[in-house]
């Protein structure tokens, strides 16, 4: 359209000009000149038409920029009319608080500062709204929705209309919670650091040695305390003598023939009352303004007590370590015996379970041959009637050893309940499960009670793996069905069955 606009006016030049050179050869003024009126009108009008149309797009150009600007700020940003009442926020100023853009909106920014802050913004906007300041530069605190405190750098611009009336405020708010956060933590270690370094006040000792260290021309109180009173004409020698024989000449070789111009060396020293010390001394040289080595400055402190501490944790973490060792073998115990028949010595049910559980998914995912074999004594109750039940409990424990002395390592062998015992045999099919019970099940045993000999016989159960069984719990169940097929068959004489499906 603008283009349209401009040729427009164009041909409206070369018309007017062409009618004003007619004019002129037929004399025909009044009649040209109106119609070259005309034609400049419209000029004029299709010209302001794209003059307006081109500001109308700048003036939108230019809002669109502020406003993504606005809302792509690196800082939280508001604008409040003169009263504080939110007009505008931006997404930065939303995270920061914690509110929704609506109840921002709603709200007026005085309540958005911490209450031991608010009477001091509010004598700052008082100065800037009476003309004393155009914009206010301050560190606040910000309350936000959830409760937390945190810190902003705020910047507060007033903006004024064209009577230079207040009319809007811009806020500028920088995050700077993290820095403050940091600053506390390093005020607070640099407390704890001067409050860790008062007990050194009466521990350290320092001194300063002539350049031929022939002579002690300064030392304080503590040195006297560690090294004893020196004579008038004492020298690096009287140092010396305090230093424990076997560090001396460690300590001799490091004050007197270092190349480093300052030194730091650990000992240990007898103190005027021939108590042990720890030490650690630290030392430089100080040269004059011709570079010459004029003095020796040196200081000791003691760490006996660190050392001692340290000596003591060592000592502690060993004792921890044997006690945590031997907690260690009683948890082992306590877990074993936990898992553990306390008659028979077996596997508990639990633990035949977890074994049960652990050998079917193996199974599901690689098809690994498993038997079970559930196994109980014929005539239990008889035998409980007729001996007591000490000699139930003897055949328990007889026919445990006997199973657990036949089956390998990588069996399980555990009480079921009763005198139920159950035999997982992994990697093992039917046929090769019924010849391990030929050879030691079918046979029965023998077991001597009261100097009796009393013949036990045995029902058992099978139950391969196979894909129809789907947990363990009908696992189990076959194997008790095909158990209690063996024992009706036993009262009966019949042969050993096949497994129950």
């Amino acid at each position: 359209m603008p283009n349209i606009a401009v040729a427009v006016a164009i041909v409206a030049v070369v018309v007017t000009l062409f009618l004003a050179l007619t004019a002129l050869v037929h004399k025909a003024l009044p009649i040209t000149l109106f119609v070259s009126i005309a034609l400049l009108a419209q000029l004029a009008v299709a010209l302001l038409w794209y003059a307006s149309r081109r500001i109308n797009h700048s003036e939108d150009w230019l809002d669109e920029l502020l406003l993504h600007s606005f809302e792509n700020s690196p800082m939280a940003v508001m604008v409040t009319d003169a009263n504080g009442e939110l007009l505008r926020v931006n997404q930065r100023l939303v995270d920061f608080l914690g509110y929704s853009r609506s109840q921002l909106q709603q709200m007026n920014w005085q309540q958005l500062l911490h209450h031991s802050d608010s009477d001091k913004s509010q004598a700052q906007i008082e100065q800037i709204l009476a003309g004393h300041f155009t914009e206010i530069r301050t560190n606040t605190r910000f309350k936000t929705k959830a409760g937390v405190t945190k810190w902003g750098r705020l910047q507060l611009l007033l903006v004024r209309d064209e009577r230079r009336q207040p009319h809007y405020f811009v806020v500028n708010i920088e995050d700077i919670s993290s820095q403050f956060e940091a600053m506390q933590s390093q005020r607070l270690w640099e407390h704890k650091f001067e409050q860790l370094l008062l007990p050194w006040q009466d521990r350290s000792a320092s001194w300063i040695l002539a350049a031929n260290q022939k002579q002690l021309v300064f030392y304080c109180h503590g040195f006297k305390r560690l090294f004893g009173q020196p004579q008038s004409n004492a020298s690096l020698e009287h140092i010396l003598a305090a230093v424990h024989p076997q560090d001396r000449p460690k300590v001799e070789q490091v004050l007197t023939k270092s190349a480093a111009h300052h030194w730091d060396v650990q000992f240990r020293l007898f103190d005027p009352d021939n108590n042990l010390h720890y030490m650690v001394a630290r030392g430089t040289e100080v040269r004059d303004q011709f570079n010459q080595i004029e003095s020796y400055i040196g200081g000791a402190y003691d760490i006996t007590e660190q050392v001692t501490q340290k000596q003591q944790l060592n000592e502690s973490l060993l004792r921890l370590k044997s006690s945590l060792t031997q907690l260690k073998n009683a948890y082992q115990q306590l877990n074993a015996s936990s898992r553990r028949d306390p008659l028979t010595g077996l596997s508990n049910r639990m633990a035949l379970y977890e074994a049960l559980q652990t050998e079917h998914k193996r199974y599901q995912r690689h098809r690994t041959d498993a038997c079970l074999l559930f196994i109980d004594v014929n005539d239990f109750k008889q035998i409980n009637d007729q001996h007591g039940h000490l000699a139930g409990d003897k055949v328990l424990t007889s026919l445990a050893q006997h199973l657990l002395q036949h089956s390998r390592e990588t069996d399980t062998v555990g009480r079921y309940g009763g005198d139920e015992i159950a035999l997982l045999l992994r990697g093992a099919n039917l046929a090769q499960a019924q010849q391990f019970h030929q050879g030691v099940i079918a046979c029965g045993i023998t077991v001597e009670f009261d100097q009796q000999q009393l013949p036990i016989t045995l029902a058992c159960g099978f139950a391969e793996l196979n894909p129809q069984i789907d947990s363990v719990e009908q696992w189990l169940a076959v194997a008790d069905d095909s158990m209690y097929q063996d024992k009706h068959r036993h009262k009966q004489s019949q042969p050993l069955p096949e497994q129950s499906v």
